[in-house]
């Protein structure tokens, strides 16, 4: 199946929402105040983030009744995001603290790793798989993209975001070029269309975009 084509982000509506949202607190006030002071134009990179993960859901289309899961969900900064376009928002992470924050939000949550939670969670159940920054944590990525492949619906997407090598950070483990993390979702069974280098406000980031196929 192709992916819809590119579209373009409104700034009067999607970026407009998107600041709409950070001034009515409905993302993490903790990055607001850390992109704040790496602000480098006239939208916080947060901004920049949301807006782009609008118009990445953008392109796959909406139907009714989807489920999305949000691999180490956190305190569910984008809640807002993939509420509007999934019915059901799950997530999994390693806090409890953080689970219940993102409860609170609306999510259904799972403590613990993914590879323990697919018998819970239910495989081939979700519509979207999504993370942001979580992948490089992991230290057996072989392990966490084939659980995403289990829990992904025949057809489904996998939207992920991990930041670009080199790493400087101890935590981030799993240091993998954008031609890496293809040949790591084509060898599990995704088909791939899209595993590439972005910039968000000169900060530098791989987006990989993936389908199970039908």
């Amino acid at each position: 199946m192709t992916p819809p084509g590119p579209a373009e982000i409104d700034t009067e509506d999607e970026a407009g929402e998107v600041r709409r949202q950070v001034l009515e607190g409905n993302l993490d006030h903790r990055e607001r105040l850390k992109e704040r002071r790496r602000s480098r134009g006239p939208f916080h990179r947060a901004h920049v983030h949301a807006a782009r993960t609008l118009l990445a859901l953008r392109q796959l289309g909406r139907k009714s009744g989807q489920r999305c899961l949000d691999i180490g969900t956190g305190n569910a900064p984008f809640a807002w995001i993939l509420g509007r376009r999934y019915e059901e928002l799950h997530g999994i992470d390693l806090s409890s603290e953080a689970a219940d924050i993102a409860r609170a939000k609306g999510y259904k949550m799972q403590v613990g790793l993914i590879e323990e939670c697919i018998q819970d969670l239910g495989p081939a159940s979700f519509d979207l798989v999504f993370s942001r920054h979580v992948l490089e944590h992991v230290s057996d990525p072989d392990g966490v993209v084939e659980a995403c492949y289990a829990l992904t619906t025949p057809g489904g997407w996998n939207l992920h975001a991990v930041p670009m090598p080199p790493y400087t950070d101890p935590v981030h483990i799993t240091e993998f070029w954008p031609h890496e993390w293809a040949r790591l979702f084509q060898r599990v069974g995704f088909t791939v269309y899209e595993s590439r280098r972005v910039s968000v406000l000169g900060h530098e980031e791989i987006q990989i975009k993936a389908q199970r196929p039908d």
